[in-house]
């Protein structure tokens, strides 16, 4: 008699993302300040070049080693040259500055429309995120957490499939050799999965989009629901291949967009799990 397929318990998206926001805040992708803000008695044209050759966007200004301000590289173009560059420097607005322990999906929002944000810490202003930060190692962890606990949410919800139902939703040869393998091993070892959870993530995306129960349970029209999955997907793929970030997902808003699109579909799937409670009137 074969084993039983086991199931893996899902956590709750807000657990997950609760242990995932505390772990890895704004300090864990933030750069030094230190090495890129120039000294207020630099001159305009100095700093411009420094920006320029560096590809930043933004800088801070320090005065003796204390920041006072920042400049954006479109500003100066408009300033003296021969100017020092602390007579430019601009004040801090609060939409630019965050905690060290901010989220990163405050963080992301907050970048949509900025080149940096400034970190501020129990000794004021000391650090800076840019969108090359994205591609630091503690993003791509807190990344693929989500993306993970969306691909266990599918495998939750498509537990019923049949092997050979998985099987026919891959199309390449060499992934249904593989899919088969790693199958067969793990049911020879008696340590068997519902075969959903064998598949791919774009195996996964075209099993829901192929039955209307399942897609369904994530919005009400198919192409708004095809386009959310592809984002993922590309998001998986630039995480599973190391790729930039930055290439692969186009652009900062981009990315916003596609984690937002994750945790959506999980809340999606969950509140489709939930059992629906009906009112009984007493009196009746």
């Amino acid at each position: 008699m074969p084993p039983a397929i086991k199931t893996i318990p899902i956590q709750r998206l807000n657990d997950i993302v609760t242990v995932l926001d505390h772990g890895i805040t704004a300090k864990s992708i933030a750069s030094s300040i230190s090495s890129s803000a120039p000294e207020s008695n630099r001159k305009v044209g100095e700093v411009r070049a420094f920006m320029k050759q560096s590809g930043f966007d933004r800088v801070a200004i320090a005065q003796s080693a204390h920041i006072i301000g920042y400049v954006d590289i479109e500003h100066l173009n408009d300033c003296k040259t021969g100017d020092p560059i602390g007579v430019h420097a601009r004040p801090f607005e609060p939409r630019l500055l965050v905690s060290d322990e901010t989220p990163l999906p405050v963080v992301l929002r907050r970048m949509k429309d900025q080149p940096a944000v400034f970190l501020v810490g129990s000794d004021g202003i000391d650090g800076i995120i840019t969108h090359a930060d994205l591609e630091k190692q503690c993003m791509r962890v807190y990344l693929f957490g989500l993306v993970s606990l969306l691909e266990q949410e599918l495998c939750k919800t498509m537990e019923e499939l049949s092997c050979q139902a998985v099987l026919d939703a891959i199309y390449n040869s060499s992934a249904r050799d593989r899919f088969e393998r790693d199958f067969n091993q793990k049911r020879t070892a008696g340590d068997e999965l519902a075969p959903i959870y064998y598949a791919t993530l774009g195996t996964k995306r075209d099993l829901i989009l192929a039955d209307d129960k399942y897609w369904k349970s994530m919005g009400s029209i198919r192409r708004v629901v095809a386009e959310k999955l592809a984002s993922v997907l590309d998001l998986r793929n630039a995480l599973d291949h190391v790729n930039l970030l930055s290439g692969s997902i186009l652009s900062w808003s981009s990315l916003c967009e596609a984690v937002e699109n994750v945790t959506g579909i999980i809340e999606s799937l969950e509140m489709a799990a939930q059992p629906v409670t009906i009112a009984v009137d007493a009196s009746v």
